[in-house]
């Protein structure tokens, strides 16, 4: 139930970056390792307020599945 609630959250919170945000998952891979870490994540400050709830797996870094619940939500 833990992870559900989470990844309920996680989908309630990328709606609202969804509305708010433009950064792509390349454009915050600054490094292009197909992460995500908390230091790339500061180009979008939406992102940076989601970034924990985003993260579903809590390994400090989103992954493009765990970031296109926002590219999804924005049809990109």
């Amino acid at each position: 139930m833990g992870k559900t609630l989470m990844m309920a959250t996680a989908l309630c919170l990328a709606w609202q970056l969804a509305i708010a945000g433009d950064t792509s998952f390349n454009e915050l891979d600054a490094n292009a390792d197909g992460l995500i870490t908390s230091d790339e994540a500061q180009a979008d400050a939406k992102v940076v307020e989601v970034f924990g709830a985003l993260d579903v797996n809590g390994d400090g870094f989103l992954t493009l599945a765990e970031y296109s619940a926002i590219e999804t939500s924005r049809g990109g």
